[in-house]
């Protein structure tokens, strides 16, 4: 599938999206606050985890010398060694499974919080996606150059390059791509199993603050990939592209990440009067062209229609307003 040059953003009427149609901004939000719980997760092999772990040695040493230093209770003085710790776990894998289940959940809590995604559509006529994203066709519905798109995301990325990155070249996971949709979900079992490898490997190193926070050497960009762009077949519909950056402060599940000029706006079919005098009001001031979507009875066919307004038809309906 070629790509579309226009990518279409559904946005809800609010204090945040008015201010970002105002300003231009271009926020993203971690997955943790999609509505799809189910997104940005994977299935992993827990079992199989647990025995890779136990035949690392140097995992095992790194693992249970930072539970030895970081737990209270464990006395300097008492008799507890990483031998005896070592022996107990590997004679008894299954007791180990439910604390490395705790580390993996950590870790995926640590994906999904440490990038950044927006999400756009390739389609703007859809009725299920007006009123699924854009409170059921009162909201509004944002086109981009799909270049602009791509140049806000490049900008953003290199400022993070030289600061941020251990790996300059891992900044090419992260961009604008299509999201692909299937029936299983992605196997992370190595993809986890690697990422907290590398922590328990590099622990050493982030506590002397010597490593950046974004190391990436435990799995691959197609990996990575199929992390953040893998949906269930259900979700097709919406034709759904993502930018994807990362995240710099994992407190925040919002972020600013740059200024994008909009093409056209696109007023949802029962929008409210006063929302739609507001955004009419930005849109000639910014001198942006809007249409309004309208349901059509002659066709038998699903799918909306957008009419533009006229510069006339804008005055017109400003008018009406402040009278």
């Amino acid at each position: 599938m070629e790509k579309s040059n226009t990518l279409f953003r559904y946005r809800v009427v609010n204090k945040n999206s008015i201010d970002s149609l105002m300003k231009d901004t271009l926020y993203a939000t971690t997955p943790d606050n999609f509505n799809d719980p189910y997104d940005v997760v994977f299935q992993y092999d827990l079992e199989k985890i647990v025995s890779d772990f136990l035949k690392d040695e140097e995992l095992l040493d790194n693992f249970l010398d930072d539970f030895m230093k970081s737990n209270i209770f464990i006395d300097s003085n008492s008799n507890v060694s990483l031998d005896i710790l070592k022996k107990e776990l590997k004679e008894n894998p299954k007791s180990f499974s439910t604390s490395l289940k705790i580390i993996i959940d950590g870790a995926i809590k640590l994906i999904r919080r440490r990038n950044l995604i927006v999400c756009f559509s390739r389609k703007k006529t859809s009725e299920i996606m007006w009123a699924h994203y854009s409170n059921y066709g009162k909201g509004f519905v944002i086109e981009y150059e799909r270049h602009e798109i791509e140049n806000v995301c490049q900008k953003y990325l290199d400022s993070f390059a030289n600061e941020k990155f251990e790996d300059k070249s891992d900044i090419k996971l992260y961009g604008c791509f299509k999201v692909e949709y299937s029936g299983r979900k992605f196997d992370g079992s190595s993809f986890v199993y690697n990422m907290i490898r590398s922590h328990y490997k590099d622990l050493k190193l982030q506590k002397q603050g010597k490593l950046k926070p974004f190391k990436y050497d435990h799995f691959t960009k197609e990996e990575f990939q199929d992390l953040m762009l893998n949906k269930h077949n259900d979700w097709e519909y919406e034709a759904e592209e993502r930018v994807i950056v990362p995240n710099n402060d994992i407190n925040n599940s919002f972020g600013q990440i740059g200024m994008c000029k909009p093409k056209k706006i696109f007023l949802g079919e029962f929008m409210d009067f006063n929302d739609k005098y507001l955004i009419l009001s930005i849109c000639k001031e910014k001198n942006l062209p809007v249409y309004q979507m309208y349901s059509s009875y002659s066709h038998r066919n699903f799918g909306l229609h957008a009419k533009m307004y006229t510069s006339e038809e804008i005055d017109k309906i400003l008018k009406e307003f402040s009278n």
